[in-house]
């Protein structure tokens, strides 16, 4: 579950990331329990654990010289998920006290969500991107990925969109050391001694 690498780094593997990110949750909720400042400025629990933890981990690296690594695969699954089903506990009785401006309101979001997916994939084909890259950065940060999902999924999209853009940069490399392995006379005669001797006689 922990593994000690070189350069003074302590891998912490996913099981035991994922372990220590609920206790996390937990000391973050008792903080804001018993700090009344927490929760009058509506600072979620999450942030205060994370929070304490993280100087807690500063602290560690200044003393030992000791950097805390957590294998961060299964966060980004699981903040798809979370943002994904946050809105399941959404009742139809609130929907409907909107009444007809919020029927609007959705309908014109849904379909600039849509011409801004679109547009954002045609822009990624046309400079060879892959689309989950365009629909990242296509639009600034408070806008596409993050607005729809807000912070938590920007993170997990991003992971994902780098490997893919990361896969396909290594596969050009390998297409253009390829191309570059085969000789094409037109491109070296000139250069060569005897090719000149012959063009001036």
């Amino acid at each position: 579950m922990i593994e000690l690498q070189p350069e003074s780094v302590v891998f912490v593997r996913a099981f035991l990331a994922t372990t220590v990110g609920i206790l996390v949750l937990f000391v973050g909720k008792a903080l804001n329990q018993r700090v009344g400042a927490l929760r009058e400025y509506n600072i979620p629990e999450p942030v205060t654990g994370g929070l304490l933890v993280a100087v807690g981990l500063w602290a560690l690296y200044l003393a030992t010289g000791y950097r805390v690594i957590f294998e961060l695969h299964i966060r980004d699954v699981l903040l798809v998920y979370f943002f994904t089903t946050i809105g399941l506990n959404a009742r139809f009785s609130d929907l409907k006290a909107g009444g007809r401006p919020f029927v609007v309101l959705c309908l014109l979001v849904s379909l600039f969500l849509v011409l801004q997916d679109a547009l954002a994939v045609a822009l990624a084909k046309v400079v060879g991107w892959s689309p989950s890259m365009g629909l990242l950065v296509l639009r600034r940060r408070d806008a596409g990925t993050t607005r729809r999902a807000r912070h938590g999924h920007a993170p997990a999209a991003a992971t994902r969109s780098r490997s893919i853009h990361d896969a396909q940069a290594r596969s050009r490399r390998r297409g253009s050391v390829a191309r570059r392995r085969f000789w094409d006379p037109r491109d070296s005669c000139v250069r060569l001694p005897i090719g000149r001797r012959r063009a001036a006689g």
